[in-house]
């Protein structure tokens, strides 16, 4: 179940398991239930002339967080996307009827609704020792007609639910790869700890 926008329609969604998860679910803890689905995005047509019944909605799920698909003004059951069934995927954005998936080592694939085959298009960013940190998250966001991956670099300097972020680099999608971007003009980007980040233009306020 999900809410439609500014309007809070609730749309009622079908069950999603995937049939090669089904056993292994109902076996599985309470609280692994709790957490099969990482994320549900809502994504609509940008043309001002589309219907407003005509969404989309992408889920990330699993023990493997995978990816489906669901269009729930057409669709009775969710459509299951294919490929690169091993990696876990943290991010998804829409972007010229094409959604665009994030690793969570900052591989970038592909899919449509016509097409649930997932495709490569950007490898990993490297990731260099020399930045010192224990960890990081990757964003996904769409700004301007492009992408662009936030690397949020994080260390844990006391326990595990004290982290501190140590910097912040912004890679910009070009062909089959990822260009460090040195500066985002007037452009502020805000960003979540469970969340994709969006982009605000500050010489609009």
């Amino acid at each position: 179940m999900v809410k439609k926008g500014k309007s809070n329609e609730i749309i009622n969604l079908p069950p999603l398991i995937s049939p090669t998860e089904e056993v292994a679910v109902e076996e599985h803890h309470p609280r692994y239930l709790e957490e099969y689905l990482y994320e549900v995005a809502i994504f609509t047509p940008h043309d001002a002339m589309a219907n407003s019944n005509d969404l989309t909605c992408v889920a990330i799920f699993g023990g493997y967080q995978q990816l489906a698909y669901i269009r729930p003004y057409k669709d009775m059951t969710w459509t299951f996307v294919i490929g690169m069934e091993w990696i876990l995927f943290s991010e998804v954005v829409y972007q010229n009827n094409q959604f665009y998936a994030l690793t969570y080592k900052g591989a970038l694939a592909c899919f449509s609704v016509t097409n649930p085959n997932l495709k490569l298009v950007a490898k990993e960013i490297p990731v260099d020792n020399k930045d010192n940190c224990c960890y990081y998250k990757n964003y996904l966001v769409e700004y301007g007609g492009e992408l662009l991956q936030i690397r949020r670099y994080i260390v844990r300097p006391k326990c595990i639910l004290d982290p501190k972020t140590t910097m912040f680099k912004v890679f910009k999608w070009y062909f089959d790869g990822w260009l460090e971007m040195e500066s985002l003009g007037d452009v502020a980007l805000f960003l979540g700890d469970n969340s994709s980040g969006f982009p605000r233009q500050m010489t609009k306020f």
